[in-house]
């Protein structure tokens, strides 16, 4: 027998062909190598990851707009409110027949429980105020300016804001002509 065939069989030496026959029959078929098929096993792993983060950064990104909106709503209500509340209280102070001469003189004016102090011309105005610490959180504030410059109307510009001179704050304005 050569050499060669000798070392194919595992380098037995064999006495007799019928040994060499019985060798190939019980001989099992070789098991699928790992590197064979472990590409596609990496390469699913890869695909299914990509596609659960890809899934995971969305749900994400929705849930921080709705947070930031339901945020945004909260100040949006604050300064609209901080707004009207400066609105009313001009409108209480310049239309009430007990206070109908209080933007002429710096006097106790109250509003929301706040004092006021009035900053313009005593005579002729405009007139400007602020209140603070309004709003659900006390963080909110409204500055007012009235204005009676055109008789016989009057007319009231309100700023509120949902957190005082922060440049992050939201601002919403009413003006108010009668």
């Amino acid at each position: 027998m050569p050499l060669q065939k000798l070392k194919a069989l595992g380098g037995y030496k064999l006495k007799s062909m019928k040994n060499i026959n019985t060798i190939k029959k019980n001989k099992k078929p070789c098991p699928a190598k790992p590197w064979r098929s472990g590409g596609f096993v990496l390469l699913y792993v890869i695909v299914i990851s990509s596609i659960v983060l890809a899934i995971s950064i969305g749900v994400t990104n929705i849930a921080y707009n709705e947070v930031k909106f339901s945020t945004s709503g909260k100040d949006t209500n604050d300064a609209f409110f901080a707004a009207d509340t400066g609105v009313e209280c001009a409108l209480f102070w310049d239309s009430s027949d007990i206070n109908s001469n209080a933007f002429l003189y710096t006097g106790d004016m109250k509003c929301d429980g706040h004092g006021i102090a009035l900053s313009g011309n005593t005579g002729s105005g405009p007139w400007q105020f602020e209140i603070d610490n309004l709003g659900s959180s006390s963080n909110s504030c409204v500055k007012v300016n009235v204005d009676k410059g055109d008789i016989p109307y009057t007319t009231i510009t309100s700023v509120g804001e949902s957190v005082c001179d922060s440049p992050n704050s939201v601002k919403r304005q009413l003006e108010v002509t009668y």
